[in-house]
């Protein structure tokens, strides 16, 4: 019996070194195109940019440091709380079509916010309606896109209607459930593949014709409120890993991000074209 045991023992843990190594998960890599990345790490303001260019975005009415996806994110009361960050062609998407810069919007948002309307970033000037918005409409994820053309008014229409100056988009599912959500909105803005993309965990939920024409502008990043032009209002919730990428990234980078979960993308040494990701 003794022998027996012995053999058993040696031959489990014989299988056991025969299985492969389960890897430890890995940080995702920075994706090529990055021009904003805020990790609101470490918490305090201002809330320094961890890409090409340090988008400094300096708090304002007291967003909170919570405890995010990856380390800290930063909490946005609802009434009066925000981030804005200067205007620089960093986080603008230059020219019309033939020559439009394609664009990746992502984050991890949180959010209990489930009816109306609330902005989550706001980079437009007024009259004309010109640049990019992200809003959640009754917790469904969206975006506007404005060229300033046609009619004045700050009302817009169905995709590439040239008689508004602005398109809204709306993704079908909420994401006002109180839990971290990965979302990411790619946007290619001219030729045959031209198309915008929403993605919530990794996943595409929604697509859509993009407008064309210039979006660019002279307006401040307001992250947690809507541009005061417009009438300000404040999102209530939280958002963690805020970046902008002036290149289409594919469905594979956009997943690895949303599959690195706490482990985030890899930091870099420094910023500019020599930078080197470690984790």
């Amino acid at each position: 019996m003794r022998t027996s045991l012995i053999v058993l023992s040696i031959l489990i843990a014989a299988m056991a070194a025969a299985q492969p190594a389960i890897p430890a998960a890995c940080c995702a890599p920075p994706p090529a195109g990055l021009t904003a990345w805020w990790s609101f790490d470490p918490p305090g303001s201002p809330s320094h940019d961890t890409a090409l260019f340090d988008n400094i975005a300096t708090h304002a009415g007291g967003p909170l440091a919570v405890p995010g996806v990856v380390n800290q994110a930063l909490q946005f009361g609802g009434n009066g709380a925000y981030a804005l960050a200067a205007n620089q062609v960093n986080l603008d998407f230059l020219n019309g079509c033939p020559n439009a810069e394609n664009f990746v919007i992502d984050m991890w948002i949180r959010t209990t916010q489930s009816s109306g309307v609330t902005t989550v970033l706001d980079k437009r000037i007024f009259r004309p309606v010109t640049g990019y918005s992200v809003y959640l409409h009754n917790g469904r994820p969206g975006i506007q896109l404005a060229n300033g053309a046609g009619s004045g008014a700050p009302v817009c229409g169905a995709a590439n209607n040239n008689t508004l100056p602005c398109t809204n988009e709306t993704a079908p599912p909420s994401i006002a459930d109180g839990q971290w959500h990965f979302l990411a909105i790619r946007v290619v803005r001219c030729g045959p593949n031209a198309k915008g993309t929403f993605f919530v965990d990794g996943n595409i939920v929604y697509t859509f014709n993009p407008r064309q024409g210039n979006i660019s502008n002279t307006a401040p990043l307001n992250i947690g409120r809507r541009d005061p032009a417009f009438g300000v209002t404040y999102f209530k919730g939280a958002i963690d890993e805020l970046e902008i990428t002036k290149r289409a990234m594919s469905d594979a980078e956009i997943f690895s991000i949303y599959n690195a979960g706490r482990r985030g993308k890899c930091k870099l040494h420094t910023r500019g074209a020599a930078a080197e990701a470690v984790e």
